[in-house]
């Protein structure tokens, strides 16, 4: 913008500013996965699969989004192989349904 000082004796002089607004990271914007699948059967996501754990996420700074694979939390009734990738595999346990 651009700006006037007076002096108060007629004088007067502009000058200008300039306003350089420097990005900051934003977080992630994650969608929920929802799979199904039959009783005793493993479900595999491999990278690149539609479906796959990051395809219904995204970063509005355009950074190459990974996946934290220690706080794994919240996994009932079997186990599950989480990748950075986005890929995993879980294996229900034996006859669990529901």
């Amino acid at each position: 913008f651009i700006y006037e000082v007076l002096d108060g004796n007629g004088g007067k002089a502009q000058g200008s500013v300039t306003l350089n607004i420097n990005s900051i990271n934003d977080v992630p914007v994650l969608g929920n996965d929802s799979y199904i699948i039959d009783e005793d059967i493993t479900l595999s996501i491999l990278v690149g699969d539609a479906n796959q754990l990051l395809s219904n996420d995204s970063d509005a700074d355009g950074d190459t989004l990974t996946v934290n694979t220690a706080p794994i939390s919240n996994v009932s009734n079997g186990s599950l192989t989480l990748n950075s990738d986005g890929s995993f595999n879980y294996i229900p346990t034996l006859n669990f349904n529901g």
